[in-house]
C-alpha cells in the first residue's frame, strides 16, 4: 500500500490517498483499494492501521519533512509494517520513477477494474491524474500514492513481482480459491464498489 501524504486539510490542498495494490502470480497488478480524504495525522494514522489489518500489506509512507512524524506515528502506534519512502530524483528516473508506471500500463501489467468500463470513482481520479501528468507540474496524489505502492513491492521482491494476498478458504465453497482477490464472478473489490 502507497501512501501519499497531505500536510494541510483546507479545501484547496491536496489529499492523502492510501493505494493498495494487489499481485498476480503472473505478475499484473491490480489495484484493490483506494481511499483519498482530507485526514488530520490521527486519522491517517488509524486510517494505515485500518488499512494493515484488511489487507495486511505493507505501507510505503512519503516521509518528506514533516511527513516524517506521521512514520514514526504509525510505527509507534499501529501493528503496521510501514516503510518510509523518501521522493526525490528517483521520481523522474525513466526506468523506476512515476513514468514506468505508464510503461506497465502500456504492456498490460496493470489490470484496471471495471465493470463494463464503469469504474469506481478514486480509479477514474487516479487514470485522470495519470493522463494529466507533466514532470515539470505538481504529481496527482493517487498517482504519487501508487508510485509508492509499486516501489514498494518492488523494493521487497525485486523486479520478480509484487507480494500477493494469500487465500485460504475454511469450510463453504472453495469454487473461487484458485482466483483470489475477485468474488464468484470474476470481480475485485474496486468493481464491486
Amino acid at each position: 500500500t502507497g501512501v501519499d501524504l497531505a500536510v494541510q486539510k483546507h479545501e484547496a490542498a491536496g489529499k492523502t490517498v492510501l493505494f493498495t495494490i494487489l499481485g498476480t502470480p503472473s505478475g499484473e497488478r491490480i489495484p484493490l483499494n483506494i481511499e483519498s480524504g482530507r485526514w488530520s495525522g490521527p486519522e491517517i494514522v488509524e486510517k494505515i492501521a485500518d488499512v494493515w489489518k484488511r489487507f495486511g500489506s505493507i505501507l510505503v509512507v512519503e516521509n518528506v519533512a514533516a511527513q516524517q512524524y506521521i512514520v514514526d506515528f504509525a510505527r509507534e502506534l499501529t501493528a503496521a509494517t510501514v516503510r518510509p519512502f523518501t521522493t526525490g530524483r528517483n521520481k523522474v528516473n525513466p526506468e523506476f520513477g512515476v513514468e514506468s508506471l505508464f510503461a506497465e500500463l502500456a504492456n498490460g501489467k496493470w489490470l484496471i477494474p471495471n465493470e463494463g468500463g464503469v469504474m469506481h470513482h478514486e480509479v477514474e481520479e487516479w487514470i485522470s491524474e495519470m493522463l494529466e501528468y507533466d514532470p515539470r507540474e505538481h504529481t496527482g496524489d493517487r498517482l504519487m500514492a501508487a508510485y509508492f505502492a509499486r516501489e514498494g513491492a518492488r523494493k521487497v521482491r525485486g523486479n520478480r513481482g509484487l507480494p500477493s494476498v494469500g487465500l485460504r478458504v475454511l469450510g463453504g465453497d472453495r469454487s473461487n480459491a484458485a482466483n483470489p482477490g475477485r468474488d464468484e464472478n470474476g470481480r475485485t473489490l474496486l468493481q464491486r464498489l
